[in-house]
């Protein structure tokens, strides 16, 4: 088998999963309990970060 065979072996393999990308699969369905997902960002905890203020 020289390079040039198995180059080619290649570009049809590449060809071939490119064919089928996007087909198939399931579509989304309707789910009856919510997925519940935590709110990280509120989870978080918060640091302040201002400099006192001097009144003049």
């Amino acid at each position: 088998m020289t390079m040039e065979t198995k180059q080619d072996d290649v570009e049809a393999d590449g060809s071939e999963v490119r064919a089928q990308a996007g087909r198939g699969g399931h579509m989304p369905q309707v789910r009856s309990t919510p997925i519940v997902l935590p709110n990280q960002v509120a989870s978080m905890p918060v640091r302040m970060t201002a400099t006192p203020t001097v009144s003049v």
